[in-house]
């Protein structure tokens, strides 16, 4: 699984929770992602990250994923 967290800038559903935060593969341009109350946007970019060991800041820890939807 593919760990990674979802965000918009839409102002009607910047609140709205529940966007998956596992994916199986890395979604691509145009598919849609859907949370868990039904609401759906489309994929308009994604950025691959690595975020920093606590204990060690000077090594990265665990790959991830944002990604940035749209109507």
């Amino acid at each position: 699984m593919i760990e990674g967290y979802c965000r918009t800038n839409l102002d009607d559903m910047k609140y709205k929770s529940g966007w998956p935060t596992e994916f199986v593969a890395v979604p691509r341009m145009g598919e849609r992602v859907m949370n868990e109350r039904g609401f759906s946007l489309k994929v308009v970019g994604i950025t691959h990250l690595q975020r920093k060991s606590v204990l060690h800041p000077e090594q990265f820890a665990k790959p991830y994923i944002e990604i940035e939807l749209h109507k």
